[in-house]
């Protein structure tokens, strides 16, 4: 009996660990991914369909220069400022000075903080630093422009969540949501990055491109907050369209029980036959053969 039951409890544990894989397998990590890739591409290309439409994007310095201004702005959006560094070396008495200006600059919320250091052989011996309000874009409300990252990520995982397997589990969808909201935050961080390093610009003193501080923290926490709001609200799309099937199967084999519990199904031609056939031609039989 002892060695009975501890080979109960090892297949109830490894029905466990296999019940804990299944819900693992359901994960969406390569949809999230895949998702997290689509919703920085797409938010993009809504952004830049809105600056089009309101007239704050002209394409008089070329293709290229546009394409630039409207990834700075849509980086702008997710909260990641533009940073410039400008640099100006002055050599004189021997001694080789310096003069560095750092600004972050969001052209969306209007954001601006400056920092100015003077290096002198390599030692800095003043800085300070000082926050201002930037030049914002003014075709459209700033409201408008900050939602376009938070509605291409959310619609993004409402797709991912309606891809994935359904669930009724609680557990099972915060699982699947929570593990899908990281791989889109995985794939548009990704997409974040390699962009911060695609859009440097190199000028005579100065450098500019994407604040690569700020497309790290915010690169993970807009797509996990959005992306996984998202993957919720697929799955809970999943399961009220299952709801509304499951009544009409329930009721078809409510009907179907009820048929065989009352008889009220085909009945068989043989009995029917039986059933209706009138006692006084038996008696009429009898009779007759007596007779004879």
């Amino acid at each position: 009996m002892f060695t009975r039951g501890v080979w109960a409890v090892s297949d109830a544990q490894r029905d466990d660990d296999d019940g804990r894989l299944d819900v693992l397998d359901d994960v969406p990590l390569v949809g999230g991914f895949v998702g997290g890739i689509a919703s920085f591409l797409g938010g993009f290309v809504l952004f830049l369909s809105l600056l089009v439409g309101s007239g704050e994007l002209r394409f008089s310095q070329g293709l290229q220069t546009a394409l630039r201004s409207v990834a700075q702005v849509f980086y702008n959006a997710v909260n990641v400022p533009t940073y410039t560094r400008q640099t100006l070396r002055i050599e004189q008495g021997g001694q080789t000075q310096e003069q560095v200006i750092e600004v972050w600059a969001n052209s969306v919320t209007g954001f601006q903080r400056v920092t100015q250091q003077q290096v002198v052989d390599g030692e800095v011996v003043n800085e300070a630093s000082r926050s201002g309000t930037a030049a914002t874009l003014s075709g459209l409300p700033e409201l408008v422009y900050l939602a376009v990252p938070v509605v291409a990520l959310s619609a993004a995982g409402v797709v991912v969540g309606l891809r994935a397997r359904g669930a009724d589990d609680p557990n099972a969808i915060t699982l699947r949501s929570v593990g899908g909201g990281l791989a889109m935050a995985a794939g548009f961080l990704l997409v974040a990055l390699l962009g911060t390093y695609v859009l440097v610009e190199q000028g005579q003193n100065a450098t500019l491109y994407p604040s690569r501080a700020h497309a790290v923290l915010y690169g993970a926490v807009y797509p996990l907050v959005a992306g996984t709001a998202g993957i919720v609200v697929g799955q809970a799309i999943q399961l009220g369209g299952d709801d509304t099937e499951a009544p009409e199967v329930a009721g078809t084999a409510s009907t179907a029980d009820t048929e065989a519990d009352t008889g009220s199904g085909p009945a068989d031609p043989a009995s029917t036959t039986a059933d209706d056939a009138d006692p006084g031609d038996a008696d009429r039989s009898g009779e007759e053969s007596d007779r004879t």
